[in-house]
């Protein structure tokens, strides 16, 4: 099985994004995504949180700003809107599944891209998803990325963990489909960066 994983990141590293940030003053950031469209990326909301301008790129193959952002802060998931088109073959989605092995794929600490394998811990009930835990160690940076099972699709989206460091979380790929469908994309600059995510409100307001 740790062939199979290390094979899943394999085939996937190629299609995997990274999210270039630039903020106010200078301030620079890095988090991941992937695409689901020749178009769109799909990224979280905290990567791009007060972006002035975002680039995203796939190794020294590909690169282009984006335009235009389509987010649902709350659940901390936006879809990016590139300028060019990518030439990679999208991720298909799928639902989690307990006990399932998984593998987080990211720019963790803005490094290269790095693969955490893992397995699927809980699935935790939050407004119509499954907000997913699970033991893949990921690290800054790879917020954004792919949870992916042994055949190569989307469970969930990396987002964050839990301030002891031993739970890892991603965002359901159920609203990955929710928020794709409102097609409510903005231009870049001009989506909400103050309102906070789930798991950055207070504890009982939480999964």
């Amino acid at each position: 099985e740790p062939q199979q994983m290390i094979a899943t990141f394999i085939q996937a590293a190629p299609r995997m994004v990274r999210v270039d940030v630039q903020r106010e003053g200078s301030r620079l950031g890095v988090g991941t995504g992937f695409p689901i469209s020749d178009r769109v990326v799909v990224s979280v909301c905290h990567v791009v949180r007060g972006a002035k301008a975002v680039t995203v790129s796939a190794g020294s193959a590909w690169a282009s700003e984006v335009t235009h952002v389509a987010e649902d802060v709350g659940h901390d998931l936006c879809l990016l809107r590139t300028k060019d088109p990518m030439a990679v073959r999208p991720f298909a989605l799928k639902e989690a599944t307990l006990g399932e092995s998984v593998v987080a794929v990211g720019y963790s600490m803005g490094m290269g891209l790095r693969f955490h394998p893992g397995e699927v811990t809980a699935l935790h009930e939050f407004e119509g998803a499954k907000v997913i835990r699970s033991t893949t160690a990921f690290r800054q940076g790879a917020s954004g990325g792919a949870l992916l099972n042994d055949k190569g699709e989307v469970v969930g989206v990396v987002s964050f963990m839990d301030s002891l460091g031993v739970g890892y979380y991603s965002l359901p790929s159920r609203w990955i489909h929710d928020t794709n469908k409102q097609e409510k994309f903005k231009p870049i600059g001009e989506h909400d960066s103050k309102v906070l995510a789930f798991w950055e409100r207070r504890q009982e307001e939480q999964p």
